[in-house]
């Protein structure tokens, strides 16, 4: 595998700052001096790696969770403390901390992005770093595209010409940001940028495991941006195409399939960035998705551990799983809650590896998976239907269903497309996929039954346990986040706000 050194750029040292205001004007801009920034290998190296870091915080914490906190399938535990507001509908509004720090964030990786793509042509070993710049270009679309699809409609073609887009920034500053651009438009600047990466990173191969980007990153989400601009058969073909290069065997066991988990294994990763603990120095995200846990040591029962998880699966999410199902015993954990034993989300389980020695608080960060084999199996299975291809669909759907121990399906029509819907429910549980899922496919936000009602918050019912959004109704364009408020106040009315917000 191709190790890097994961050294901060001291750009996003800079922009990575304290987010208690999210307001992009307040962000504190620092000029570069080019000449003393750009004259090496080594310096796109550092740059590349810092945006590698920045990457790795993103895809933890809040800006992995906090979609699946508003969405169906969890339920607020008594104690929950993160987020709250957005599982409460009738509370999230434009002045919403979360989704204003996740704007801000993504963008700030962008705008060091586009730093490095105007300083990478002053170095003289243009050649040498072809890959480094290729990564740039993927990170921005991958940045892109986690935007795209939290504060925009999802893509119709009769309408994309004209439904809010971002504002496609390439300039190396926050300031005087583009006005937003359509939903069409911003579409073809990902996949721009896709290309251009498919061309630069053409000779990095990839490998399981691999913690930097390659060719077969640039496939994992140019397949996944194709699905959700509905272009099925371009879809299809390059999952297909990533799917036969064999790199990514699917696990062949429960054991195996558990490590992936567990022990950040490499087995059906294409992406997975680097994380450890080497020599007391801590190279891990300060991100983490503990608050489905949210472990420790019983103060009055020493060795005993005790969880108080903010958020609880659904009892209809429980019930997706079969007892054969590998997934189950993988991220569903039972723990004690009051009088009752109940399940917790166990995806992202205690990682020993990668907590400081002597450490009293559990740590619950991981090597951030960006890319898995499984969802491009999932998208050529449902590009496949789309596409009135019901014989693929069938075949990679069940060649992921007999990875994770299940029985093939034989069913047809939309009884099929629910069992391609449901396997991709289970399979990219929290993993920040199921609020957008539900978006584009038109179905309402309807949260589902609680294990235990007197373990939840259930007051008021509809804003917790009975809540029921359909399309169309009063709330259902809180499924697209809104632009931050303070950020469409400061552009003066160059920014207009998504609809219903």
């Amino acid at each position: 595998m191709k190790k890097i050194l994961y050294i901060t750029s001291l750009l996003l040292v800079i922009s990575v700052l304290p987010t208690a205001c999210a307001r992009l004007d307040l962000e504190p801009y620092n000029e570069v001096d080019e000449s003393k920034t750009f004259n090496s290998k080594r310096d796109a190296e550092l740059w590349v790696n810092g945006m590698y870091n920045a990457l790795r915080d993103a895809n933890q914490g809040k800006q992995m969770y906090a979609s699946d906190v508003q969405a169906d399938y969890l339920n607020a535990a008594q104690g929950m403390e993160k987020a709250p507001n957005m599982h409460r509908w009738s509370l999230f509004n434009t002045s919403e901390e979360t989704t204003a720090t996740i704007w801000k964030e993504r963008f700030l990786i962008i705008q060091d992005i586009n730093i490095a793509l105007k300083g990478f042509p002053k170095i003289p070993e243009q050649n040498e770093i072809k890959g480094l710049t290729g990564a740039l270009y993927l990170g921005r679309a991958y940045c892109y595209t986690y935007l795209v699809t939290h504060f925009c409609k999802p893509y119709k073609a009769a309408t994309a010409a004209t439904d809010l887009g971002l504002p496609i920034l390439t300039d190396t500053t926050l300031k005087n940001f583009p006005p937003r651009s359509s939903v069409k438009d911003t579409y073809a600047f990902i996949l721009s940028d896709i290309a251009q990466a498919e061309t630069l990173l053409a000779s990095e191969t990839g490998e399981e495991g691999a913690d930097t980007f390659t060719i077969d990153a640039v496939k994992a989400l140019k397949a996944r941006v194709l699905l959700y601009q509905n272009d099925w058969a371009q879809a299809y073909q390059v999952a297909e195409q990533l799917i036969a290069t064999g790199h990514y065997p699917l696990a062949s066991s429960a054991t195996a399939f558990g490590k992936i988990w567990t022990e950040d294994s490499n087995t059906e990763n294409i992406t997975q960035l680097y994380a450890a603990i080497s020599a007391g120095v801590s190279e891990v995200s300060n991100n983490t998705n503990d608050l489905y846990l949210s472990e420790q040591e019983s103060f009055f029962i020493p060795g005993q551990i005790e969880a108080s998880p903010n958020v609880l699966p659904t009892q209809d999410f429980v019930d997706l799983f079969e007892a054969d199902d590998w997934r189950k015993d993988v991220f569903l954990k039972s723990v004690d809650i009051g009088f009752f034993s109940l399940y917790a989300v166990n995806k992202y389980p205690r990682n020993e590896k990668l907590e400081l020695a002597n450490s009293v608080f559990f740590y619950y960060g991981h090597k951030a998976k960006l890319f898995r084999i499984a969802e491009t199996y999932l998208i050529a299975a449902e590009a496949a239907f789309k596409n009135n291809d019901e014989t693929n669909a069938k075949r990679y759907l069940n060649l992921l269903r007999a990875a994770r121990g299940l029985a093939a399906v034989t069913t047809t029509g939309n009884d099929l497309f629910t069992d391609i819907q449901n396997e991709r429910s289970r399979e990219l549980c929290f993993e920040d996929f199921r609020l957008y899922d539900l978006s584009r496919w038109g179905l309402p936000v309807k949260r589902g039954t609680p294990q235990d009602l007197s373990s939840i918050r259930s007051t008021p019912a509809e804003d917790y346990n009975e809540l029921n959004i359909q399309v169309g109704s009063a709330y259902y364009h809180k499924i697209v986040w809104p632009i931050p408020a303070d950020d469409i106040d400061y552009e003066r009315g160059k920014w207009k706000q998504n609809p219903g917000w």
